[in-house]
């Protein structure tokens, strides 16, 4: 399928609601950034998002429709995407209204220079500045904060931090996809999955979806009603959970925690009181800056409300007035985490100086024992020195006995030979000699 001069047709699709501090930014961003044409889906926004998409389709290739209905994401992306694939698109590239996809290189030739049928790209959670407290298109600028690595996996992301081990931000989120047109394709929630392609699945280094989930301390006011939409839905699973976690503890005090706790203040985060670094990353901010100051993104959004406001509480005094007291709320907020964090590292030390406590007893009472056992050993080697000692004497008693023995014999062998030399000795020897020989003959004669 080609576009414009044999170009492949890249198309962008959208569901978005109450997104008027990014949805013109987005926009400009896309079109301007290698997206041919917009298809849009309005999920009941009463903020003025209605209004600013009827303004980009009067001057852009933005075909948007108003959906009523309850949150049916994949529904809604899978409609979409099949309608860009009738209409000749090449290339699904899906986008939330807090997204802002990011290309090392030029998006265009990234796609047209593959032979894969998806391609896999990492989604990239930017934090923004503790004192913003409004919704205003600006406030993307100062979204300039991020982590250096991800602390939970996306499997491990709902359970971590439910148990307020890490904050959203921190949390890993599974890949997003942009992938070629098809009639029969299903787009899965989020744009995470995609059934109905054949072929390979690349994961791309060079193309980054930035992520701007919580752009406001008015954000999670939004993510509040988002969740309570999903309740009334009785939607189960993972589907929406950390809206649905949001709005389950929509107390005023508990979301000024949630905010101190994915929000940056100088380089790093306050988790629940555990400060964490975070690095400085300018790229969101780079590709808005340009659009910033946009007539589209300038023009006066209309407020549809169940509840207006007055005339007075829409002026910037009333605005500081709103503003300064939820900083007031946010330190709060932080002196109570870094109390609570005293309370715990304090009873942190005392468990430990009790476990080394303990630890020592035992090596006391090792030591005790060691000690016990050397002064045995050292009574057996007492014994045993005592034995061999008198081993010992007898041993020398014995050896000067048989030496005496030796001696004695020595003398009577000396005392023996020399008889046997002297005359008598001869004469001895000689009459026994003779004497012998008689009895012989006696003997022989008596026979």
């Amino acid at each position: 399928m080609t576009h414009a001069a044999g170009r492949q047709k890249i198309a962008g699709i959208s569901m978005v609601r109450n997104s008027a501090d990014t949805v013109a930014l987005n926009l400009l961003h896309h079109l301007h950034g290698g997206i041919d044409v917009m298809y849009v889906v309005d999920n009941g926004s009463t903020d003025g998002t209605t209004e600013i998409l009827q303004r980009f389709a009067e001057r852009f290739p933005v075909h948007w429709r108003s959906d009523e209905g309850g949150f049916r994401q994949d529904e809604v992306m899978t409609a979409l995407a099949r309608q860009a694939a009738a209409d000749g698109a090449a290339w699904i590239v899906p986008i939330d209204a807090d997204e802002f996809w990011w290309c090392r290189g030029d998006l265009r030739e990234e796609l047209e220079n593959t032979s894969a049928v998806a391609l896999e790209c990492k989604v990239v959670h930017f934090i923004q500045q503790r004192t913003v407290t409004g919704m205003r298109p600006v406030n993307l600028l100062t979204m300039t904060r991020r982590v250096a690595q991800s602390r939970a996996t996306w499997r491990e992301a709902r359970g971590s931090v439910e148990a307020r081990e890490t904050s959203f931000v921190e949390a890993e989120f599974p890949d997003k996809l942009i992938f070629r047109a098809s009639p029969g394709l299903f787009v899965h929630r989020g744009s995470h999955g995609v059934d109905g392609l054949e072929g390979n699945r690349v994961r791309s280094t060079s193309i980054e979806c930035l992520h701007a989930p919580l752009r406001a301390r008015g954000a999670l006011d939004l993510r509040v009603e988002h969740g309570q939409r999903l309740e009334a839905m009785a939607v189960g699973g993972d589907l929406g959970w950390q809206s649905r976690r949001w709005s389950a503890m929509a107390t005023e005090s508990k979301l000024d925690s949630e905010w101190v706790a994915n929000s940056y203040s100088g380089d790093s985060i306050n988790v629940y009181g555990s400060l964490r670094p975070v690095v400085a990353d300018e790229r969101l901010a780079e590709v808005v800056r340009p659009w910033v100051d946009h007539e589209l993104v300038q023009g006066r959004t209309v407020r549809r409300s169940d509840h207006p406001r007055r005339p007075d509480e829409d002026s910037p005094l009333a605005e500081a007035v709103r503003d300064l007291s939820v900083q007031v709320r946010l330190l709060s907020t932080e002196l109570t985490f870094a109390q609570q964090k005293s309370s715990e590292d304090r009873n942190t030390l005392l468990a430990e100086v009790r476990r080394l406590d303990t630890q020592l007893a035992g090596l006391r009472g090792a030591l005790q024992d060691t000690v016990h056992v050397l002064q045995q050993q050292a009574e057996v080697s007492n014994q045993l020195r005592v034995e061999l000692d008198a081993a010992g004497a007898w041993a020398r008693s014995e050896s000067e006995a048989v030496a005496q023995r030796d001696k004695v014999i020595y003398d009577l062998e000396r005392r023996l030979d020399g008889i046997r030399k002297s005359p008598a000795g001869r004469i001895y020897r000689v009459l026994s000699a003779a004497g012998l020989r008689a009895w012989l003959r006696r003997l022989n004669g008596l026979r």
